[in-house]
């Protein structure tokens, strides 16, 4: 959702940094449509040649508009009803409550006096010395306050001297407003001019603060422009006390054919890193004539952008930031796309930069797939790239041709099922710009280069399952048996560059493809046999209790095609293979246990594991203890061991507390940490959240966000909802009482 929604909003942000637009709930609410259709009902009914007299349980109504009171008389010939003894008026969700009034329910104009009022959907009550009607035209508050409290809860309010809400405008004018917390006014707004529905309108946004050692004291106030229906531009000077001030820009253009957004935050001198600094982006997607077309395109001035900007440890881990434009077309069974997508490197801590990704300049591809030609299923996809490199004297360029078809048969029974594929690839290579690559470099590659390999490929499981009881519940246990076996034939690919491919990742999905590598530069020679055995436990409801599951990829040959360029095959990978393992187990279903590990036969050690366990007995109350270790030899850097605790727990009936902490057993050190309570009451709450995690270098960054939330009109301060949300897993917000 975007920061300047006003969904589920009762009023549009501006007028919640007011903190005193909920006086102006009542104009949507009054806008009806207009009948003549009156009934009437009473205890007792008298009546006249123009008038009804209702005594007892009174009532008129006419559409959404009802009047209530110990008595009535209505005016057929006006339209109007006087109303006195315990009188309420009723539009909509607003409700009015006064000794007695006046109300025209034909042209919507009538008086009240010491006038109670609630608005049903947010909680809001209020009272008003009076109310003035007029015509449906305006409405007129004097003396007059609110609060989204219970009764007898004066926790805070507003109060006004006087509000006229301008149906036709569609803004209240308000006159003498002031904020009260706890009895004492700590805000007062002389006079505003405010818009009085959930539209969006231009003013000045809730402004937020928060504090970042890396950036100091900050403050931030967005400016808003509604140009037109379906474009806007919002403008957010940010000022950091350690930096300087950000100028934010965002230019939003809504059309039936797409949504889009432009936005470009400059800072004309950090004051830290001594030059001037800034972040542009567009985002697009759109829709016509069965096309698809979108951009997403990211830039920064330079590589320590979000390390230095950003308030989480996130964003400053990124690497490459993407710039990807592309448009689609799909029908049937085809589908094509066209695609460029660039990338811009950004640094670690230390300075020097990620490696540069490829441009891909473009990239067209080519999709089909049919489910069922007489049991079979056929997939082709075809494509060809051209890819780009800003160090052309090192990095191969030129064009890539990829095609690969399969021809499946799925057979599938109520306890078995059966897969046989073949699948044939070509890959071709026309390299680019030779001349300019060094003359070392340039030898190991050839300048045309193609292959064409077959894949087959059978895929095969059995699902057997028992019932029995435990404690009296019954259960079903099913075993799962599961094979998988490929080849491909070796083809030598030492001598072909390697523009976007990688060495998989090895989890249980990947057990059962057919090729090691990801990308399309590679083509893994493979004659392998996957195994796998996975047993669950689950109840008359299909709900999962347990979960086991271990496999192992068995290399029949060595596995000779590598990443690496040389002479001859690539390094063989070894046919010792690892497995892997899974235990997931719900003790009950708020206590949740998952593992999962990765055991090198090769290595006689597990190197990698993932062990966590999780208590959420209830709504805003969560326990987590975690442990993950990654060994990664020739890598030392990405070696991993750390234990983490992250909870939410209620430590008395209105407060929260907030904990999460994140030590590396490798390092010896604190990786992240963060500590915060949330209060909540019936109608506020307060959240603090102090953070501090390590930014690279031994270098730590400490955050701290403070906010204020009133129940039905917004939050002030700098939320740390995404901060908590990622810190600690299961995280649900506080919720109000209703």
């Amino acid at each position: 959702m975007s920061r300047f929604s006003t969904e589920n909003a009762l009023c549009p942000p501006f007028a919640r940094a007011a903190l005193c637009l909920a006086l102006t709930f009542a104009i949507s609410e009054m806008a009806f449509a207009q009948s003549q259709d009156t009934v009437i009902s009473a205890d007792d009914i008298r009546t006249s040649s123009d008038t009804v007299v209702l005594t007892g349980r009174a009532s008129v109504s006419q559409n959404t508009t009802e009047v209530k009171a110990d008595t009535i008389v209505y005016k057929q010939s006006t339209d109007v009803v006087t109303a006195r003894g315990r009188a309420s008026l009723r539009k909509g969700d607003l409700h009015f409550f006064s000794p007695e009034m006046r109300y025209a329910l034909a042209d919507e104009s009538g008086e009240m006096q010491d006038v109670e009022f609630t608005y049903s959907p947010n909680g809001i009550r209020g009272h008003a010395d009076s109310i003035e009607f007029k015509n449906g035209v305006s409405t007129n508050f004097e003396g007059s306050r609110l609060t989204t409290c219970p009764a007898g809860d004066e926790s805070w309010w507003i109060a006004a001297d006087s509000v006229e809400i301008d149906d036709a405008t569609e803004y209240a004018f308000i006159k003498g407003a002031s904020f009260y917390a706890g009895g004492v006014p700590v805000a007062v707004l002389p006079w505003a001019a405010l818009p009085a529905t959930t539209k969006r309108t231009s003013g000045v946004l809730l402004p937020s603060f928060g504090y970042s050692s890396s950036k100091g004291a900050e403050v931030t106030v967005p400016i808003y422009w509604n140009i037109a229906p379906n474009y806007d531009y919002t403008f957010t000077p940010h000022v950091m006390s350690r930096r300087g001030v950000i100028l934010g820009n965002e230019f939003r253009l809504l059309t039936d054919a797409f949504a889009s957004s432009f936005t470009y935050d400059w800072l004309q001198h950090d004051s830290e890193r001594k030059k001037s600094r800034y972040e542009a982006g567009v985002k697009l997607r759109g829709h016509t004539s069965g096309f698809n077309y979108w951009v997403d395109y990211h830039r920064v001035s330079d590589g320590q952008y979000f390390r230095d900007f950003s308030s989480n440890a996130y964003d400053g881990a990124t690497d490459i930031l993407d710039q990807i434009a592309g448009v689609s077309y799909g029908w049937q069974h085809f589908s094509t796309s066209l695609v460029v997508h660039k990338g811009q490197a950004l640094e670690r801590e230390n300075g020097t930069q990620y490696a540069k990704p490829y441009s891909k300049a473009p990239q067209w591809t080519g999709r089909m797939f049919f489910s069922d030609l007489a049991g079979f299923e056929l997939s082709g996809l075809a494509e060809v790239t051209r890819f780009t490199h800003p160090d052309k004297d090192v990095k191969a360029q030129g064009n890539r041709f990829y095609a690969t078809q399969a021809l499946s048969y799925p057979m599938r029974g109520s306890w078995w099922f059966a897969t046989p594929k073949v699948r044939v690839t070509a890959l071709s290579y026309r390299l680019k710009d030779f001349n300019s690559l060094n003359a070392s470099v340039a030898s190991r590659y050839d300048r045309h280069s193609s292959l064409f390999a077959p894949t087959y490929s059978f895929d095969t499981g059995l699902i057997f399952d028992r019932a029995f009881e435990l404690k009296g519940k019954a259960l079903t246990q099913t075993l799962e048996p599961r094979l998988f076996y490929a080849y491909t034939p070796y083809r030598n690919q030492s001598r072909m560059p390697t523009f976007d491919s990688a060495i998989a990742d090895l989890s249980f999905g990947g057990l059962f493809e057919e090729n090691l590598f990801t990308g399309r530069d590679r083509i893994s020679h493979t004659n392998s046999l996957t195994a796998a055995l996975t047993s669950r436990i689950l109840d008359a409801t299909g709900y999962e209790w347990a979960r086991a599951a271990i496999g192992e990829r068995y290399y029949f040959k060595p596995q000779d095609v590598s990443l690496s360029l040389q002479n001859g095959r690539g390094t063989t990978t070894k046919r010792m293979p690892d497995y892997l393992a899974a235990f997931d187990l719900n003790f009950t279903k708020t206590v949740h246990f998952t593992s999962a590990a990765q055991y090198s036969r090769e290595l006689t050690r597990v190197t990698r594991a993932n062990v966590g366990i999780r208590w959420q007995p209830k709504t805003s109350s969560v326990v987590g203890l975690y442990y993950r270790h990654n060994y990664a030899p020739e890598t030392p850097d990405d070696h991993i061991r750390q234990v983490d605790f992250a909870a939410q727990w209620p430590i008395s009936g209105n407060l929260y507390g907030l904990a999460r902490y994140n030590y590396s057993l490798y390092g010896k050190r604190m990786v992240e940490a963060l500590a915060g309570v949330e209060y909540l009451r019936n109608c506020w709450s307060l959240r603090f959240v102090a953070q501090r995690y390590l930014k690279g270098d031994n270098k730590y960054t400490n955050n701290f966000f403070l906010q204020l939330e009133l129940r039905g009109l917004g939050s002030v301060g700098s939320s740390p909802m995404e901060v908590l949300r990622r810190n600690i897993p299961g995280y649900e917000k506080a919720a109000f009482a209703r």
